[in-house]
């Protein structure tokens, strides 16, 4: 039984402190068009004197807005904490066994990423819904001088809309790994030297991603266990025999269940997900060696989805979107 902990911190880098980007033009998202004098803390806002108010009856009628990106000389360092406690069992030992060697491992970790650079939501966003426009979004920029949200000061119309990069974001998760790996050495099998086998499972209990969204009150947490990117479970699994001069190797994979999207919609939906390879390597001489292999034996196809980033039906950075395919390989030593 073993347990560790670390803590570590990451001091923000030159473009971080001192960026100046270039203008990049967005559309315009105001959250002052239309604005009535309801009493919410966002109308006050737009409806207050000054240079970031806009008069009554205002519409937005432009359609894109620079949209800069600055260093911020006051970024604090991002900060990592990491907790992990390893349960080792070792069989052969427990109980002697001859001729095999086994080890079966349960792991826990907590892992804590905060104060990580970035504009967090939508930095516009953010201003307005902070009370008397008291967020750093809504200041002047260090680098400049200027105002990083600009209006024209006639029309109330958006003219820029930079933002400073800030410590407003973050992430954490937690899971458990299960690993099994055993060896045996028959030596009533005078052909066979070694047959192993090994398994890990990894289960995610919880991984969230935090951000800065300006929502009067904290922090908005988006939950990414069972999303595309974090699969609530995930298997990887080979097993082989070595014979003299010959390996033979079976891997196979299993991703989970998961979702493109958290909305109760088939298509949005990827089942579980397992393929297995084959490989054959022999040592023709010292300096030669010749593999063959078989990626994909049962040919598995993934899902069609809906709902993928970017308009992706199809998550080749997941899945195998190829197919079965063969491989020959002779490796020479000079």
């Amino acid at each position: 039984l073993r347990g560790s902990q670390a803590y570590g911190e990451r001091a923000p880098n030159l473009s971080e402190r001192y960026l100046r980007a270039g203008q990049v033009y967005f559309a315009i998202g105001d959250p002052c068009s239309g604005i009535t004098d309801d009493g919410t803390v966002l109308a006050a806002n737009c409806l207050s004197d000054g240079p970031l108010g806009v008069p009554e009856g205002f519409y937005e009628s432009g359609a894109l807005v620079t949209d800069p990106s600055y260093g911020n000389p006051d970024m604090k360092p991002e900060q990592l904490r990491q907790s992990r406690v390893d349960l080792i069992i070792e069989p052969d030992k427990l109980f002697r066994i001859d001729h095999v060697q086994s080890q079966f491992r349960i792991s826990y970790t907590d892992y804590k990423m905060s104060d990580v650079p970035d504009k967090g939501g939508n930095p516009l966003a953010i201003c307005y819904k902070s009370g008397d426009l008291s967020d750093p979004a809504c200041g002047t920029n260090p680098l400049t001088g200027e105002l990083l949200i600009q209006r024209d000061p006639v029309t109330g119309q958006l003219l820029e809309t930079g933002y400073l990069l800030d410590n407003r974001s973050g992430l954490s998760w937690n899971g458990l790994d299960f690993e099994a790996r055993a060896s045996w050495r028959p030596e009533e099998w005078a052909r066979i030297d070694r047959i192993w086998a090994a398994v890990l499972h990894t289960q995610v209990l919880d991984f969230d991603y935090y951000y800065d969204s300006g929502v009067p009150g904290g922090e908005e947490l988006v939950g990414l266990v069972g999303s595309s990117d974090v699969p609530e479970h995930r298997t990887l699994f080979s097993a082989g025999v070595d014979a003299g001069a010959h390996q033979f190797a079976l891997q196979g994979r299993r991703r989970g269940e998961v979702q493109t999207e958290k909305i109760d919609v088939d298509a949005a939906k990827i089942d579980p997900y397992m393929t297995f390879d084959l490989a054959w390597r022999v040592d023709l001489t010292e300096r030669a060696r010749l593999t063959a292999s078989v990626a994909n034996v049962t040919d598995e196809e993934p899902d069609i989805v809906a709902f993928g980033r970017n308009g992706d039906n199809v998550l080749a950075q997941y899945y195998d979107v190829v197919g079965r395919r063969y491989a020959l390989e002779l490796e020479v030593k000079f």
